[in-house]
């Protein structure tokens, strides 16, 4: 397996619709962005901290984690 360039921290709260996750820099721990449902194109989404550099290392991790997610149960507004 590669050697992967970011985690995933679950920061979902109760009361929320669908899942959000913090992206981390696997090697220094800072927060790169955050994952989340966005309902008006009925997908997740990266949004990425301002000033954070991404590698296409780092993306294709964060697609790949994307890809694994559920879909929110119908009427999920939880945007990121």
């Amino acid at each position: 397996m590669s050697k992967s360039f970011v985690k995933f921290m679950d920061v979902t709260q109760a009361g929320d619709h669908s899942q959000r996750y913090h992206v981390v820099s696997a090697q220094h721990g800072h927060v790169l962005g955050l994952l989340g449902w966005y309902h008006k194109w009925r997908q997740y989404v990266l949004e990425p901290e301002p000033g954070s550099i991404w590698s296409a290392g780092c993306l294709a991790d964060v697609e790949r984690f994307m890809r694994g997610l559920p879909l929110p149960a119908k009427g999920g507004r939880a945007d990121a």
